[in-house]
This record gives C-alpha cells, sequence and structure tokens, in this order.
C-alpha cells in the first residue's frame, strides 16, 4: 500500500471513530438531562379548546393561545408544538390518548398550525 493511501485510511477510521464517541457522549448525556429533568416526567394533562390550550401538572397550570405556537411536528409517539421563533417547544405524548383523540388533536393542530 502506497504511503499516501495508508494516511487516508488511517483518517477515515480516526474520523469514525471520533463520530462514534461524540455520538454516544451527546446520547448519554440527553438521558441524564431527561433523568434529571422531572417536568419532563410528570403525567400532564392537555385541555385543548378552539381559541386556547391549558397545561395542567402537579407544578404547572399555563394557558397559551395558538398564536405562540407556528408549527407543529408528529410522529408515531407523540406531536411536538413549536413556539414563534422556534426557540421552544411543547412534547404531547401519545401513549395516553385514544385513537379518536389523536385524530381529533391532529385535525385541531392542522387548523391553527403548518405541519413541520
Amino acid at each position: 500500500m502506497v504511503q499516501s493511501q495508508r494516511w487516508l485510511l488511517e483518517a477515515i477510521v480516526l474520523a469514525l471513530g471520533i463520530l462514534i464517541v461524540r455520538s454516544t457522549f451527546t446520547t448519554s448525556k440527553k438521558r441524564a438531562h431527561y433523568r434529571k429533568a422531572k417536568n419532563l416526567r410528570d403525567r400532564r394533562s392537555l385541555d385543548a379548546t378552539e381559541g386556547t390550550l391549558h397545561f395542567k401538572s402537579s407544578d404547572l397550570n399555563a394557558e397559551a393561545s395558538y398564536s405562540f405556537y407556528s408549527k407543529f411536528a408528529e410522529d408515531n409517539h407523540s406531536f411536538v408544538l413549536v413556539n414563534q421563533g422556534g426557540n421552544g417547544f411543547s412534547f404531547i405524548p401519545k401513549r395516553e390518548l385514544s385513537p379518536s383523540q389523536i385524530t381529533e388533536l391532529r385535525s385541531l393542530f392542522e387548523t391553527h398550525f403548518t405541519r413541520k
């Protein structure tokens, strides 16, 4: 193997190693943050009307108009409402919702927000 090819191969292996280590560190950091943040694990409720969204938990009682959010995203497990300006979000897990509630909430969000 020519010296320049060996050097290129070593650089690629080193870069891949750094990416793997960085990815693992980032994932464990996110998990640690989630374990420490009680408000992310606390049971919440959402009362959605045509005019407002009312979020409740043991330490939260907040009401927001739809204009507070600009868009929403959805996957198989949750809805995410993105604040105006994109600097914050509200996470709504689907695990406690019935299929009809999920459909109703999706329809309400599609009426008020663009899908991300």
